[in-house]
Parts: C-alpha cells; structure tokens; sequence
C-alpha cells in the first residue's frame, strides 16, 4: 500500500517549502523517526517527539546569534541522532543549513566559509577558522544520545497543530551542500524550498511503478552514508523520512557495527555505495572459498536457483532466496528483513549485483550529483535489467540527453541533465549566483552516458576517458568488471597513466591495493597470472598495459569512491608505494 504515502506527496504540492516538508515530517505523529541502541536498549523518538528536539537547537541558536544577518551556518559534524535536529534547527531559526564533510581539513573548511561568508559553524571539532563564528554543537543540544532523549519526553501541545507552532518561527529556505575537491576545484551549489519539494515530489512516479523501494510499511533506514553527502543527505535522509521512516543510527561505522545494527534493529532499507556492498560480497566470497567442495556446491546450487525463481518473478523470487540464504548466509550478514538495497555513488560490479541479489537482498542502482540531486534510479523489478547495472530512467521532473563525442558512436556521450530539481543557485564569494546551466537549460554533467529504452547507463567520466595509441575512447569502470576476486585484491581501479617524453597517449593502467605482502614475489606471480588470464579475453584496445600493486590504502572521496584523478597525478610525479607488475 502507498496510500500514506501519497497523501503526504499531495500536503506537499501545497506549497513548496522547507517548513511545510518539516511539517509533514511532525504530522508523521508516533511513527519512528530516529533510533539508536543505548546502555544495551533500543531508544526510539518519534516524528511527533521530533518537533521539541527541532525547537530547543533552533531557540539556543538563536540565543546564539541575535540579530545577526540570516546567511549560511555551516553544519559540520559527522553522523549523529542530534544531526537531523541541527539541521533542521538552522532553518527553524531563519538561516541557511551548509553541509560540510567533517573531515575536510582546515584550508578547505576556511574556503567555504569564506566562499559562502557564513555567519557560523556548527561542529564538535575545536577549530582555528577565521571570519564566523564558531559554535560548539553540545552547546544547541548535547552530542551525547541522553539530551535528546530527554528532550523527545516533553509534553506535546495538544490544543494546537504541528504546523501552527513550528510557523510561528522565521524559517529560512535554502540550504547548501558542496562537492569534493580542492579550493581551486570545489564548489558550493544551493537548494531553496522549491527546488527541494521538487525533488521529493518526484518520488510519486517512484513509488507507483515499484513499492519494494517505498510504500506504507513501517521503514527502517541505515544511518550509514554521510549526512553532508548528497545521497546521504537527499535520499537516505531527507526523501526516505519524508515517508515516514525511521533512521538508525549505529555505533560506529565499523562492518561489524552496520551489520549488527542492521539485525538488532531490523532495517528494512540500506543506501549504500559500491565500497560496502562490493566488500560485503567480497568477504563473503573468501569466506565460501575456505569451505569443503560440498558447501561450495551447494551455495553454488542455491544461487542458481534463486536467479532463476527470480527471473520468472522478481518478487516471489526474493522471498525464495531468502528462505533459502536464511540460517546460512543472510544471518551472518544484514539479516533477513532487508527489504532493499540501493546503490549509488559509482559503478556496482555485476558479479556484486549477481551475488547480492541472489542471496536475497533485492538491489537496484540510482544516479545523482550534488549539482542535479537524486534524478534517477533503477524502478523495473526485472532481474535481467537490475543485473544490468542501469541506474534507470529518470524520475517525473527531470529530463536526460546524450551529447555524442564520437560521430561514429552516437549512442554514446555526455549526460545532460535538465529539471525543476535541479541546484537552485551556486555560491561564490557570498553571492547565490545563478545556476550552472547552459543556455539551453541543461546542466552538463561531464559524466558520459549512454541510453537503452529510456534507462541510464553510466560508462564513467569524461575527464577519465583513456585514449591509447588504437585512438579509441576506453572507459575505465567498463574495464574493471572483468578484474574481480583477485587474490588478496581489496581496492582496484582502471586508469590512464600518461606515457610521458610528450607522448599524448596514454597507458590503460589497473592499480591494486592488496592485503598480502607485495614483497613477495610468489604472491606477485600468482597475481599477475590472473590478472593475465582476464586481460587475454579483452579487445585488443582495451588490453591493460600497465599494472601496479600497493599495500598502501587508495585514496577515497567522501570514503565512498576511489579518487582516480589523485591517483594519476601521484603515479605520474613517481610518488607512492606501487610494485610494477
């Protein structure tokens, strides 16, 4: 059923606004809205408790800043069950929530409080940043899961509405979120009220076509994406608990943690990227290759089964699955009322796809940027299509186009994206400038693309493409489905690596990170082998010229993707710990 959730899409057509969103969330009333595991209990606030929470971090910071001008207030502090009242506090109060990573180092953070000459900065760090002022977050309300426990027992008026008290606030509308990179590359792009609503609004189309991504069922959410991420921020948080779902919010953000928080709170939904849920299959790969012949087989056996119940029902099928992965496999992992899995963030293997589907945990891939939000995402219950690795067609308000590079191949291109959810403005000197858009009205994304019966296949970036001595386009995360379960292999990526001496080709290059010793040489040649064994079945274009393996850790973005381009330039000056193979 879908019929709650539908109700609350049509509240919001209404009036596209931040306060109307938050006061749809308080009418969620007694359903669950955050949860976490304290002193061995589970503690639940509810939608209703909610508002009591907003409101005491929007009246301390207004304490705070008085009179202050109604700019931007940084928000940078790493996932928490107070993260959602500070957020939602700033705007509460009259200001500009902007989303910052808390682990970006001091001269990024100064940048984009200079860029957005922001008023403040929440965090729990103890930071020396210049022209804001600094508040601690303990001082809106105590990091400490207790506080806002307490807080959430307050007395909820009953002679009045959510939606008459929350409006008596001068409630901002807008909020920023920023995209990785270094001060010469990052930037800062803004969301007002009706860019967002939008955004939610698009969900109707979502959930009409396919309730296993949402419906009216109690939802439970993992808190495990960074909340200043946009699909963290945009779909794990802000669209999910528009439908009344409850996040939880583990531990830490150990394996060991998301899985145990996952089965002790029965989530029912995990967002995720293509790290956990690579490394998930990955481990349990290595665990099944230590088991006898006979388990083997018959995990084997079981997976098979389940593709093909599957295929002739995608919904029966996953009920099949997990009766039979139950005791064995799924008990050991997430459990088994995972509903859905989601993917985002980057490429998702298809032996993952193949092997995290077959187990019984129904996963699909979605698309979105900081600049464009969440546009799109696989909606067709098809296995066939999931398999595939599509991110699907994209939502009601947003239109796509493919921009051909290569004459021969029009298929193929750059993503273009246009809509009414997109960035409503990008920062600059403390300025909302205008959106990023061309004058056509499309933003263009540098990602390329390619469309299939009006669903989305991400090929990679444009700014990634190698291009060989053949002189055709090689698209690095293409390549790296044919280099999974290497031996000891527990990062790799594809990349080109300049040929140097003014050579403007370069080397299709796989770099490793492995945890066994890449001193020892026995190791190394087993893995070269395999490495060999997948090479030889590539085009000749496409064949690996270069491999290098490292112990060290590959840097990640946001610890959700590996950074290529700082991968590139270290190699490129001769820096870093790499074997050649």
């Amino acid at each position: 059923m879908i019929k709650y959730s539908l109700e609350c899409l049509d509240k919001m057509a209404k009036e596209l606004s931040y306060v109307n969103i938050f006061d749809i969330y308080c009418s969620h009333g007694n359903r669950p809205c955050i949860q976490y595991t304290l002193d061995g209990e589970i503690k639940i606030i509810t939608y209703a408790q909610f508002e009591n929470v907003v409101k005491h971090v929007a009246d301390n910071l207004i304490d705070k800043l008085g009179d202050i001008n109604k700019g931007f207030v940084a928000i940078k502090v790493d996932n928490a069950p107070e993260w959602p009242a500070l957020f939602w506090g700033v705007l509460m109060a009259g200001y500009k929530p902007f989303l910052i990573d808390y682990r970006h180092a001091l001269e990024l953070t100064q940048f984009f409080i200079d860029q957005a000459k922001a008023v403040a900065i929440i965090t729990t760090e103890q930071l020396d940043i210049q022209n804001t002022l600094i508040i601690d977050a303990n001082d809106l309300i105590l990091m400490d899961k207790r506080q806002i426990l307490d807080l959430a027992a307050l007395p909820i008026p009953t002679d009045s509405t959510p939606g008459d008290r929350i409006r008596k606030y001068s409630w901002g509308d807008e909020i920023a979120l920023c995209t990785s990179g270094t001060t010469s590359t990052a930037k800062i792009f803004t969301y007002n009220g009706e860019a967002m609503s939008n955004q939610v609004l698009s969900a109707r189309q979502v959930i009409i076509e396919n309730e296993i991504i949402c419906s009216d069922s109690p939802k439970r959410n993992l808190a495990f994406l960074p909340l200043h991420h946009i699909f963290g921020f945009m779909a794990n948080y802000f669209w999910y608990s528009f439908f009344a779902t409850s996040m939880v919010f583990p531990a830490n953000k150990a394996p060991s943690s998301l899985l145990a928080a996952c089965k002790e709170h029965k989530v029912t939904h995990i967002l995720a990227v293509p790290l956990l849920v690579n490394n998930i299959v990955n481990g349990l790969q290595r665990k099944l290759s230590k088991e006898k012949k006979f388990k083997r087989f018959m995990f084997n056996a079981m997976l098979k089964t389940s593709l093909l119940c599957q295929r002739i029902n995608p919904v029966w099928g996953t009920k099949v699955a997990k009766k039979l992965f139950k005791k064995s496999v799924l008990s050991n992992l997430a459990g088994d009322s995972i509903e859905i899995i989601i993917s985002g963030g980057g490429h998702l293997l298809p032996e993952t796809l193949k092997v995290i589907s077959g187990i019984g945990y129904y996963t699909i891939c979605g698309f979105g940027m900081t600049e464009t939000g969440i546009s799109s995402m696989e909606r067709n219950k098809s296995l066939k299509k999931r398999l595939a690795s599509r991110v699907g067609a994209p939502v009601s308000c947003i239109e796509y186009r493919i921009v051909p590079m290569d004459p021969s191949n029009p298929d193929v291109g750059e993503l273009q994206i246009r809509g009414k959810s997109l960035h409503s403005g990008v920062v600059k000197n403390g300025q909302i400038l205008s959106t990023a858009l061309n004058s056509e009205g499309w933003f263009e994304t540098g990602d390329i693309g390619r469309l299939e019966d009006g669903a989305l296949y991400i090929e990679g970036r444009l700014k990634e493409v190698i291009v060989n001595e053949s002189g055709e386009n090689v698209y690095p995360d293409e390549l790296e489905d044919y280099f999974t379960e290497l031996e000891g292999v527990t990062q790799f990526t594809v990349l080109g690596i300049s040929k140097g001496g003014g050579n403007k080709y370069e080397d299709i290059t796989l770099v490793m990170q492995s945890s066994k010793d890449v001193s020892d040489k026995e190791y190394l040649a087993r893995l070269l082998g395999q490495v060999k064994e997948r090479n030889n079945r590539l085009p000749v274009f496409k064949k690996l010229s270069r491999i290098l393996v490292t112990n060290d850790s590959l840097p990640l973005a946001n610890g959700i993707k590996i950074k290529r381009a700082e991968i590139k330039k270290q190699i490129e000056a001769g820096q870093g710990n790499y074997v050649d193979l």
